[in-house]
């Protein structure tokens, strides 16, 4: 397959070289900086290693696990809110003879569903780095089979 790049894409391409280089030299500097020294050597080992931390990204998976995320807030709530209506005259009575009590019960109740949203936040974000894991752990036992 032959590829004919226009002007405009050649000075886009360029862009994008120098982006993933100045990438790939700040991850090599993090590992191999000594204070003092103005020169790091690159090496292949040490391009290698720092692939290994580029990550691709995917803007469609995003998509797809946002519409996730809103889907299962849009649960809770209703869930929340049908509960709410049903115990509605017991918290309106409990509002009317012990505001207190009632702040306090608005307070819990915001502060689980805060936390039951977080892990699960946390636990689709460890989902990712786990599959982000394994694509970078089968990609290098690819690249040991092909040497």
């Amino acid at each position: 397959m032959k590829f004919i790049y226009t002007e405009a894409a050649l000075q886009e391409l360029q862009s994008f070289k120098e982006k993933q280089q100045k990438l790939l030299e700040d991850l090599i500097s993090d590992h191999k900086f000594v204070f003092g020294d103005e020169t790091i050597e690159v090496t292949a080992s040490d391009i290698k290693e720092a692939a290994e931390y580029i990550r691709v990204y995917r803007p469609q998976a995003g998509k797809y696990s946002a519409i996730h995320l809103v889907s299962k807030m849009y649960i809770v709530l209703g869930i929340c809110i049908t509960l709410g209506a049903l115990f509605y005259p017991h918290i309106q009575n409990i509002f009317q003879e012990n505001r207190v009590q009632g702040w306090a019960i608005i307070t819990g109740v915001t502060m689980m569903v805060v936390g039951i949203f977080s892990g699960y936040l946390y636990r689709l974000r460890m989902r990712r780095e786990e599959e982000i894991e394994r694509m970078h752990s089968s990609f290098r036992e690819k690249e040991k089979d092909r040497v």
